[in-house]
């Protein structure tokens, strides 16, 4: 294997290459957030259905975010080691096995979705409507995830910058097609997939053109594959690298998706004893927090990728660097958005909806749970770090022991006092701990235990 000498990780550089992935992040999240607004302006049910589709979504996330991981941790590991050239052949090999994972996925979704709303407690009219909406998503979900791909490799190869653009262009069509179908031409929720499905069709078009630009042609895999083979390179080439990333990655990042699936379908049974307001509210609520801890999965993303990239030219001192320079940078970023979340977020809720039971639930989880975003941030950078180094399995684990403690906790709580507000607190309180316990376990793997999985990859 070619070794290759990397750029020290200093606070400056994390700072340059993290923004655009934590930006990307951010766009994603604040698009689905702003989404979620529109459709409550555009009154009626759209609101409503677009939150009971939400469970299903973070089952096609998970598929789609595995898959890009794992491609992401390949194309670093490449790059680090010297064989960037190889990267147009991974990206091959990973559609492919996306394409066979989707039909699964999109199969199990469409024939899950009648029981699925019997279990939400749709009501008889709305059922035709969130069929409808359920099996159109799920087939432009499959477009976008060949574009999120092309991202993944622009991502770790180091073209952070250019990963930014696609993203930055996928959720500008996303609203601009929401806004001007959905709420000017009243389309309502018809105008979600017919929206989603032309940004993921010029995602994929332009993240062609960048990967062209970039030099990532299928010629150099070629020439890559050719030579590796009159090395006698490894046997298995493209697809057993990527095959083996996504067992070792994508798998667990895709489980924790799963988890949330979950997480998310169990706190809407929590609420919604309390109405469609709660419901709504409670979905508003939530996206305002992923559209502001998710941006710290970016910041964990961009550390990941110049660990993997140290680690792959032989340099651990470098990848501990990474790491705990990184984590500074994310932890003095979320003090200053922790600040301006506790001052402007409530009336920023407020706003929301028109109806005032679903504004008013949006503030109050605002008001109990917004104090303990920072943690939340900070413990999805550490989640983030565990799950693209190797360590998928810990952080699952993680997750499934808070996931359970605030359900089972919260959940409980509410129900005996017929209010939502414990489950807030409970969250806030689980958040507060997970922090602590996250980082404590990341840098015990990480200078306890230094073995194998903070290499390349597996000899």
């Amino acid at each position: 294997m070619t070794q290759t000498t990397v750029p020290p990780p200093t606070v400056r550089r994390i700072a340059g290459f993290a923004a655009p992935v934590a930006l990307s992040e951010a766009i994603a999240l604040g698009a689905q957030f702003a989404v979620a607004a529109m459709l409550g302006a555009a009154g009626g049910h759209a609101l409503y259905l677009r939150s009971l589709y939400t469970p299903v979504a973070f089952l096609l996330v998970a598929l789609n975010v595995g898959l890009s991981t794992a491609l992401q941790v390949v194309a670093a590991r490449a790059t680090g080691s010297g064989r960037r050239a190889e990267l147009p052949g991974h990206l091959a090999a990973a559609a492919r096995l996306g394409a066979g994972c989707y039909l699964v996925c999109g199969v199990v979704v469409l024939a899950g979705a009648g029981p699925l709303g019997a279990l939400l407690d749709v009501p008889a009219a709305d059922r035709t409507p969130f069929l409808a909406l359920l099996a159109a998503m799920v087939a432009v979900n499959a477009v976008g995830a060949l574009g999120e791909l092309c991202a993944a490799v622009l991502r770790g190869s180091g073209a952070t910058g250019r990963g930014m653009l696609l993203t930055l262009t996928s959720a500008g069509l996303l609203l601009a097609g929401v806004g001007g179908l959905g709420l000017g031409a009243g389309w309502g929720l018809a105008a979600l997939p017919v929206s989603a499905l032309v940004a993921g069709v010029v995602e994929l078009l332009l993240g062609a053109v960048l990967l062209r630009r970039a030099g990532l042609r299928r010629a150099s895999w070629l020439r890559a594959a050719s030579l590796r083979r009159a090395a006698g390179g490894r046997e298995e080439g493209s697809r057993g690298e990527v095959r083996a990333a996504a067992l070792s990655v994508g798998v667990p990042v895709g489980a924790s998706f799963l988890l949330l699936c979950a997480v998310n379908l169990a706190m809407l049974r929590v609420v919604s004893p309390f109405g469609p307001g709660a419901v709504a509210g409670f979905t508003l609520g939530s996206t305002l927090q992923s559209a502001v801890v998710v941006p710290a999965v970016g910041f964990g993303s961009a550390i990941a990728i110049l660990v993997n990239q140290a680690a792959a030219a032989g340099d651990r001192t470098a990848a501990r660097r990474a790491v705990r320079s990184g984590g500074l940078l994310t932890a003095g970023c979320y003090l200053g958005v922790t600040a301006v979340l506790w001052t402007a977020g409530a009336p920023l809720a407020a706003r929301l909806s028109d109806d005032p039971a679903t504004a008013g639930q949006a503030v109050r989880f605002l008001q109990l749970a917004g104090p303990s975003f920072g943690c939340t941030a900070l413990a999805l950078t550490a989640l983030t770090l565990l799950e693209q180094t190797g360590h998928g399995i810990v952080a699952f684990a993680l997750n499934l022991v808070y996931f359970g403690a605030v359900i089972a906790v919260g959940g409980r709580l509410s129900a005996a006092r017929h209010s939502t507000d414990p489950l807030y607190l409970t969250m806030t309180a689980g958040a507060c701990l997970g922090v602590t316990v996250c980082w404590t376990v990341l840098w015990w793997l990480l200078h306890r235990r230094p073995d194998r999985r903070w290499s390349s990859h597996p000899e």
